[in-house]
C-alpha cells in the first residue's frame, strides 16, 4: 500500500498554465495555476470578460470542449446533421359519391320537383404541397475558430467542407508544439499552424464507429492518435499513418501510460487494452463495462467511471490490467456517470448527477462526498486547491480538501461539453457563444 501511494504521489500533473487539450495539460483534469482562485462569489456574480456570438448550429448544439494556450483560444465547431424534412404524403382520393335518391319519388306523370333532389357534394380541391425546405448549405462545414483570450476578438476561421455526421465531431482540438489538431466530421484529421490557421497537412482517420468522432486527438512523443473505429497513428510532421490498431473506443479518449521508458495507450469501455505507442502493438486485452468516459492514469494506476454500476480502479502492468479497488458510490447505477475524473496524485475527483466525491487511491476510502453541479457528464477540473465543474445551468467549485461548496454561480453551458482553465481565466462552450468568465482572484 506504501508503494502504491509513493508512485501515485510522485505521478502529480504536469506543470503549466494552459489548458491545451481534453483533460488538461496532463490529460487528467488537474492544472498548477500561479493564478489563486476565487473562495466566494460576489454579489453580482461570475465576472464575463468578453463572449463571442457562435453561428446558429441547430438543435443539439455544439458539443465541443474549448481548449487555450499560448495567448489564444480555441473551439471546434461542429454541427449535428440534420437530416432534411421528409416529403408530405400525398392527398388521399376523394371518396367515391353514391348518387342520392328521394325520400318521396314522383308518381308517374307528376312533374319532377328538381329542388326535391339533392346535388351530390363536390370533392374538395387538393391543396398544394408545401415545398420542401432544404438544409442550409455549409451546415456540415469543418470548422477551427481562435479568439484572442484577453479580449475575445475573433484571429482566424478554419474553414473546409465536412459531411454528415449524427453528432457531429465533438473532439475537443489539441495544441502542442505551434500547431493545432482536430478530427472533422468525415473523419479527416487537420493540423494547421496554431498561430495562423494555415494548414499543414491533413489525413483520412477513417469512419465514426458512431457516426462522429467524440475521441479527441492527441499527440504520444512523435505521433499523432486518433481513436474511433480503431486506433491510429499518425506523423506529427507530415500526417503519414504510421500505425493502427484493430481496437475499437466508445466516447471516450485514450490515456497514456508511461511504463519502462515506452508509452502505452490505454482504451477504456466495454474492451479495456494496452497499444504500443512506438508501433501499434496490442499489448494486452481486458473486459470491462460499457463507458462514455475517458480512462485516467496515475502512475501505474487506471481510474475508470462505467456508464452504470460503481468505478473500479486497476493496477496495471505489461500482463494486464488487474482490478484494484470498487469505490461505491450511492446511488449506482443511474447512467449519468459519464464524466471524465479528475486524478490528483492520490486523489481521484468525480461525480454523478446528485452527487460529488473525492476517492483516495493509496488508501482505498472515500474521503469526503459533496455538491454536484446537477450534471453527470462534464468534468471537473483541480486547480489551487479547489474542483471546478459546471452543468448546463451552473459553474460550481468546491474545496479540494473537504468537499464544501465555495460557490455556485448561474452560467449557460452547453450540453456534454467540460470548461477549460487558462491562467484563471475559465472557458465555456454555451452552444451559442464562446465565454470568457474571470476565475481568478482580483
Amino acid at each position: 500500500m506504501m508503494a502504491v501511494g509513493a508512485a501515485l504521489a510522485a505521478a502529480g500533473a504536469a506543470a503549466g498554465q494552459d489548458w491545451s487539450e481534453w483533460r488538461g495539460p496532463a490529460r487528467n483534469g488537474v492544472i498548477r495555476s500561479a493564478a489563486p482562485l476565487l473562495e466566494a462569489l460576489a454579489a453580482e456574480g461570475l465576472e464575463l470578460l468578453w463572449e463571442l456570438a457562435l453561428p446558429p448550429s441547430g438543435k443539439p448544439p455544439y458539443y465541443a470542449s474549448p481548449v487555450g494556450a499560448a495567448g489564444k483560444a480555441y473551439l471546434h465547431l461542429s454541427p449535428p446533421y440534420v437530416a432534411p424534412p421528409a416529403p408530405p404524403a400525398p392527398p388521399a382520393p376523394a371518396p367515391a359519391v353514391k348518387p342520392l335518391g328521394l325520400k318521396h319519388p314522383p308518381a308517374a306523370g307528376d312533374e319532377l320537383d328538381v329542388d326535391a333532389l339533392l346535388d351530390p357534394p363536390k370533392p374538395k380541391e387538393a391543396k398544394p404541397a408545401p415545398a420542401v425546405k432544404k438544409p442550409a448549405p455549409g451546415g456540415l462545414d469543418d470548422v477551427l475558430l481562435c479568439v484572442d483570450l484577453r479580449t475575445g476578438k475573433e484571429l482566424w476561421r478554419f474553414r473546409q467542407p465536412g459531411g454528415a455526421s449524427k453528432l457531429g465531431a465533438p473532439n475537443t482540438p489539441c495544441v502542442r508544439g505551434g500547431k493545432v489538431y482536430f478530427i472533422g466530421n468525415a473523419g479527416t484529421l487537420y493540423c494547421l499552424d496554431a498561430e495562423t490557421g494555415k494548414e499543414a497537412w491533413r489525413a483520412g482517420a477513417g469512419g465514426g464507429r458512431h457516426g462522429t468522432f467524440s475521441s479527441s486527438a492527441f499527440v504520444v512523443d512523435d505521433k499523432v492518435i486518433v481513436a474511433d473505429r480503431q486506433i491510429a497513428a499518425f506523423g506529427v510532421g507530415d500526417g503519414g499513418k504510421a500505425w493502427e490498431a484493430a481496437v475499437a473506443v466508445s466516447h471516450g479518449s485514450p490515456a497514456v501510460w508511461r511504463h519502462g521508458g515506452r508509452s502505452y495507450l490505454i482504451t477504456g469501455g466495454v474492451e479495456i487494452a494496452c497499444v504500443r505507442a512506438a508501433d501499434g502493438k496490442v499489448v494486452w486485452r481486458v473486459e470491462g463495462n460499457k463507458s462514455s468516459a475517458s480512462p485516467v492514469v496515475s502512475g501505474d494506476m487506471l481510474v475508470m467511471m462505467f456508464t452504470y454500476g460503481n468505478p473500479f480502479i486497476y493496477r496495471l502492468s505489461l500482463t494486464g490490467a488487474e482490478k484494484v479497488a470498487e469505490f461505491a458510490i450511492k446511488p449506482a447505477g443511474l447512467g449519468h456517470q459519464s464524466c471524465t475524473p479528475a486524478v490528483d496524485g492520490t486523489r481521484v475527483y468525480a461525480w454523478d448527477s446528485r452527487k460529488s466525491f473525492c476517492y483516495d487511491l493509496a488508501k482505498q476510502a472515500m474521503v469526503w462526498e459533496g455538491e454536484a453541479p446537477g450534471d453527470g457528464k462534464p468534468s471537473p477540473i483541480v486547480a489551487d486547491g479547489k474542483v471546478i465543474g459546471n452543468s448546463r445551468r451552473r459553474v460550481l467549485v468546491l474545496d479540494a480538501a473537504s468537499g464544501k461548496t465555495l460557490l455556485s454561480a448561474p452560467a449557460a453551458v452547453g450540453s456534454c461539453t467540460s470548461c477549460a482553465l487558462v491562467d484563471g481565466r475559465l472557458l465555456v462552450n454555451s452552444g451559442s457563444h464562446l465565454r470568457c468568465y474571470r476565475l481568478a482572484k482580483p
